[in-house]
């Protein structure tokens, strides 16, 4: 497979801008134009053909694209090849544009070098099908050349190679902060259609060695506000058959664009990673693309396969998903189940949810691996009673039991039996704050998230007189989410703060695992519901939603409402 070239990338107008063209390393680059013509951006249409010169007509998503990916980067992996995709149709939609055909050189984008696709370069197009860079109201032009094959993490920005003086790097830079390239006219400060230039080497580096997705990758080279639009047409549609009819889609997959009924998309979205602090991703449907939907996650397999599965609200706001995607409360953020923290590798699947009760999709670069291996925790140990108080404190063996044998167990001190059930009280004074009676102590439940995590629910909470409230001593806070652990002889103990006082919540400075990479730690994404037995569909998911701060009254009914949904296809 071919590694990055070389290129010029920068056929922006014949007879309107000049040509730069690089073809070897060592190739010098053409005198600049001083002229410019821009095309107006949103696109009505996307392309989907292209005249490339001497080798005809072709179609741009099934054929084009995925060649010139795998001539122009195909040894990069899957976030990178989505980026290098979405920079190569801004380039053909320009040329397109203003031309009418392409060429096939490296002085416009490489088509014929003997590579044969693969499927991850056919998934790379697929899954950016219509995607190109925008800004002010202009197409971009996706100026990238190959870099420095040395380039190094973290910061993978290039020192070395002749085309390197062309990369630009514009993260964190937004409108007239952002560097151009010199490759094209370099424009007016803010202007839209050069934005910068992006180094293939550096994109596979970001990728492999930083986590990076195409969108991050794309920001990193050519500003935080480029915008990835989507241009509308039936060669960017996920085309599956379906019974039913959707306006602007070719359901029955004949070529053809379909009239009638509402069109439908499936969800599109992305696992970013699988940590021992957080699985951390998003998803959005373009059908009702500013709306929060629910992400489904499978650990150990996909859905279908028997894996246990739980449904969770992806409405964490992410700044990164704003302009990207035109609506920000897109994310999710979940932390993982303590039973896996064996030291296995456990594979997640993620799978977005479509709004309207149509085709779920799994997410991008899902399933990824989780590699947790327990660690004792700080605190007090404290016994589980019976079943029936298990049940009533609503514990779940597999997501809150951390996998420690006694002799790690025996090492945390005993604190006091766990009471029977629990107590879940408010003060009647127009407080919003909810307590768990803790014996002689009220212990703060710091936030939904907390609720959530102890499935505790809204109709437990009983309002009690302020003055009985406050005549408790206030304890630590509950912890973020419970810890159980089982002795080899069934016993059960909670893992706690110890009750002396008030504390700091958390995990008392201790740890309950280590080996993956988490995300974030601020996100409100609540769990709704285990999907254990799955046997094809998770079906009528009930969930509950959350706001971005602690609650009201009024919003504690809604927030742990639970809603019954429309069967899921994965």
């Amino acid at each position: 497979m071919l590694g990055p070239r070389a290129r010029g990338a920068a056929v922006l107008a014949v007879g309107a801008l000049g040509v730069a063209a690089c073809g070897g390393e060592g190739d010098a680059v053409e005198s600049l134009g001083q002229r410019r013509e821009a095309v107006v951006a949103p696109l009505a249409q996307a392309y989907c053909s292209i005249t490339v010169q001497t080798k005809g007509v072709k179609s741009m998503e099934e054929d084009y694209l995925p060649r010139v990916i795998t001539c122009e980067n195909g040894g990069a992996n899957l976030q990178a090849l989505k980026a290098q995709a979405i920079a190569a149709r801004s380039v053909a939609y320009y040329a397109i544009a203003t031309s009418g055909s392409i060429c096939d050189s490296q002085g416009c984008q490489v088509y014929t070098c003997g590579a044969q696709p693969q499927a991850k370069h056919y998934q790379a197009v697929q899954e950016t099908a219509g995607m190109y860079l925008s800004y002010a109201s202009m197409l971009t032009y996706g100026f990238y050349v190959a870099g420095d094959s040395a380039v190094q993490p973290p910061g993978c920005k290039d020192v070395g190679g002749t085309t390197t003086k062309y990369i630009t790097y514009n993260q964190g830079k937004t409108g007239t902060g952002v560097t151009q390239t010199t490759l094209g006219w370099v424009g007016p400060p803010g202007y839209g259609q050069n934005r910068g230039c992006m180094g293939q080497w550096g994109a596979r580096c970001l990728e492999n060695n930083n986590g990076y997705d195409y969108v991050q990758i794309l920001r990193f080279y050519y500003g935080d506000d480029i915008q990835i639009l989507k241009a509308p047409g039936p060669c960017t549609q996920t085309c599956t058959p379906s019974t039913e009819v959707c306006n602007g889609v070719d359901d029955d997959c004949d070529g053809e664009v379909d009239e009638g009924g509402v069109c439908g998309q499936a969800p599109i979205g992305y696992l970013d990673s699988a940590g021992c602090d957080s699985v951390v991703g998003w998803t959005q449907d373009p059908d009702e693309p500013s709306k929060s939907i629910d992400v489904h996650l499978y650990f150990g397999g996909p859905s279908g396969s028997g894996a246990t599965g739980k449904g969770f609200l992806a409405n964490v706001n992410r700044s990164d998903l704003c302009s990207a995607l035109g609506s920000c409360e897109h994310g999710f953020e979940v932390a993982p189940p303590l039973s896996l923290f064996d030291g296995a590798s456990h594979p997640v699947h993620a799978y977005g949810i479509d709004s309207q009760g149509g085709s779920n999709a799994e997410l991008g670069s899902s399933p990824r691996a989780l590699s947790c291996v327990a660690e004792i925790p700080q605190g007090v140990r404290r016994h589980v009673s019976s079943e029936a108080s298990y049940d009533a404190w609503r514990l779940d063996a597999f997501w809150d039991e951390l996998p420690l044998d006694d002799a790690q167990i025996e090492t945390l001190p005993e604190g006091p039996a766990l009471a029977a059930e629990p107590t879940l009280v408010r003060a009647d004074d127009g407080s919003t704050e909810v307590w768990l009676v803790d014996g002689a102590l009220r212990r703060h439940v710091p936030s939904p998230a907390a609720m959530s995590a102890w499935r505790f629910v809204f109709g437990d909470v009983v309002e009690k007189p302020a003055a009985e409230v406050l005549a408790l001593t206030q304890g630590p806070p509950l912890r973020p989410r419970p810890v159980t652990v089982r002795h080899d002889d069934g016993r059960v103990e909670l893992i706690d703060s110890p009750l002396s006082g008030g504390g700091s919540g958390g995990f008392g400075g201790g740890t309950v695992g280590s080996g993956g990479s988490g995300g974030s730690k601020n996100g409100n994404s609540q769990s709704s519901a285990v999907l254990e037995g799955d046997s094809g569909c998770s079906c009528r998911l009930p969930r509950s939603r959350t706001g971005s701060g602690w609650w009201s009254l009024a919003a504690l009914g809604a927030l742990f409402a639970r809603r019954r949904r429309r069967h899921d296809r994965h």
